[in-house]
């Protein structure tokens, strides 16, 4: 009987939580077409706070859930991040405007609106994702080593274009078998510690979580 008693609290707490914060969520494919390509899937998700009692409280949260797309190349494999080439953007925003173009870009309302939507169609949508929009491309000197992270140019692997539509197909999974340094989305990729500089490296800007949101936080 306790148990069915915790159980039923249990379920009561979630619905409470999902009341007060309900989340939206749409699954997308990102395919890249050139010389090379590839394909992978994501999900974004919406978080949206139903109860702002304080003016500076945030409106809601937002993730993408996925990993970095590896693109085969004749001198080895380079990465589509998870990371805009626009930086004061994020992918998961760059994305869901692209498949949502009529809904006003920025503000979490305006994002709310747009995965509410794409979440809840079912037919599929699909849109080019504007260059500007691309997500960074990274190659490693060593596989083994993160800290030898480079950036290459997408025309410099023949990319074209890039291609995002809605799915329901799984999240594609399995980067650590290529990247065996990932354990901790939160770890830089190069962890010789702070410097102070102008000119930072690739390596210094970006994070597994560039590559990864399926490990740690």
């Amino acid at each position: 009987m306790a148990n069915v008693v915790m159980l039923l609290g249990a379920v009561s707490m979630l619905a409470s939580c999902s009341f007060f914060y309900p989340t939206k969520v749409y699954r997308y494919r990102l395919t890249i077409e050139g010389v090379h390509g590839g394909s992978a899937v994501y999900e974004v998700l919406a978080e949206k706070n139903r109860f702002r009692l304080l003016a500076d409280e945030t409106a809601g949260g937002s993730l993408l859930r996925g990993e970095a797309l590896a693109i085969e190349t004749d001198s080895g494999p380079v990465f589509a991040t998870l990371k805009s080439v626009d930086q004061g953007d994020r992918l998961l925003s760059v994305v869901t405007h692209a498949l949502a173009p009529d809904i006003p870009k920025g503000g979490h309302d305006n994002f709310w609106e747009a995965v509410s939507r794409l979440g809840s169609r079912a037919d599929t949508t699909k849109a080019e994702l504007p260059r500007d929009g691309w997500p960074i491309i990274i190659r490693f000197r060593d596989l083994e080593d993160s800290s030898t992270a480079e950036e290459v140019s997408p025309e410099a692997i023949g990319l074209r274009r890039i291609w995002v539509e809605t799915t329901n197909e799984p999240v594609t999974t399995g980067i650590e078998r290529r990247l065996s340094w990932i354990e901790n989305g939160g770890l830089p990729l190069d962890r010789s510690g702070p410097t102070f500089t102008l000119t930072p490296s690739t390596a210094q800007t970006l994070s597994q979580r560039d590559f990864s949101t399926m490990f740690g936080l």
